[in-house]
């Protein structure tokens, strides 16, 4: 009975277990866009929007670059990656004088669609103080949207994209081949069987004529002696 449900149990499991997503689900080139309402708690920092393009391999990104925050002129640096359609990720920025533009946000989202991921992250600022002393600040909270560009063809996307090629422009079934109609064949005409002709009836043989006696020529010439 235990064997039973042993073998019972891996069975239920092997059917009832998810489809396992590959690391390459959301390769491609992707538009980043970050926005950032203005700052409760440090009114200094007001708002502020950025984009900026970049490719995810095997479920990974990294980008840098040069941009605004809060107005101040920063090198900003990213790292994220997504599993399963779930997303995290880092930026730093740098730039300004001493701590002045030192920026950091922490990101987590999901994807909503195979070309759509949506995240919202924490901006927290480093900030002085005292002499020697420094903390991270929060500035406030900030929400993104990340939207594909081109997809990897072995991406969700792409593969969808050749499914739907394919499906539109289906492979032509073979035509069929022609098999050859026979020609009706003439129907044999009998041959006449030859038939004789009736045989010709005989000549009749002809009878002799009697040849009179002597007697009956007497009894022509003489009837009186006659009986």
């Amino acid at each position: 009975m235990g064997r039973v449900f042993i073998l019972m149990s891996l069975a239920l499991g092997t059917f009832c277990s998810p489809a396992v997503a590959a690391s390459t689900d959301y390769d491609g080139d992707w538009l980043f866009e970050v926005n950032c309402p203005a700052s409760t708690s440090l009114p200094a920092y007001g708002a502020f929007y950025t984009r900026n393009i970049s490719t995810i391999e095997n479920g990974r990104w990294t980008n840098s670059r040069s941009e605004y925050i809060h107005g101040i002129p920063v090198t900003t640096h990213d790292s994220g990656n997504i599993q399963d359609g779930n997303m995290i990720s880092t930026t730093d920025s740098k730039g300004g004088f001493g701590l002045f533009g030192w920026f950091h946000f922490n990101w987590s989202g999901h994807a909503v669609s195979a070309t759509e991921i949506i995240y919202e992250g924490t901006e927290t600022k480093m900030m002085e103080t005292g002499l020697i002393a420094r903390k991270w600040v929060e500035v406030g909270r900030c929400s993104g949207k990340q939207s594909l560009i081109k997809p990897s063809p072995i991406s969700l996307a792409g593969r969808g994209q050749q499914q739907n090629k394919q499906s539109s422009n289906p492979v032509p079934a073979p035509l069929p081949v022609p098999v050859p109609t026979p020609s009706p064949r003439p129907s044999p005409v009998p041959t006449p069987i030859p038939t004789s002709s009736p045989a010709p009836a005989p000549a009749p043989v002809p009878v002799p004529a009697p040849v009179p006696s002597s007697t009956s020529i007497a009894c022509q010439k003489f009837p009186n002696l006659c009986p």
